[in-house]
């Protein structure tokens, strides 16, 4: 059970959520997985698996998938969660808000 209260997606653009995750392959080393969704529509917009994921390589990837759907730094999700965590902008506007670390 989530402690953010529920957002309304009764449109598409309005959230997308990034999940990040972590595991290994069967000769014990690491993967990491990110991919987001649109909330409203459950469309995939983004999927990375590699041994290593950047900021720099995942910032490139969200301009990518940014572009892909029609929106520019101030567009897309117009309110991005808030969680008690920083919440960070990189260098060309767009926000990237990290989930509640427990």
């Amino acid at each position: 059970m989530s402690s953010i209260p529920p957002i309304d997606t009764a449109a598409p653009k309005a959230v997308w959520a990034i999940d990040f995750q972590f595991d290994s392959t069967v000769d014990g080393k690491a993967i990491k997985i990110a991919s987001m969704i649109e909330e409203h529509t459950r469309e995939s917009l983004l999927h990375m698996v590699a041994r290593s994921i950047t900021a720099e390589h995942l910032v490139t990837e969200l301009e990518t998938v940014f572009a892909a759907a029609g929106a520019g730094p101030h567009s897309g999700p117009a309110s991005p969660l808030t969680c008690p965590c920083e919440q960070h902008v990189c260098p060309r506007g767009h926000v990237i808000v990290c989930g509640a670390r427990t």
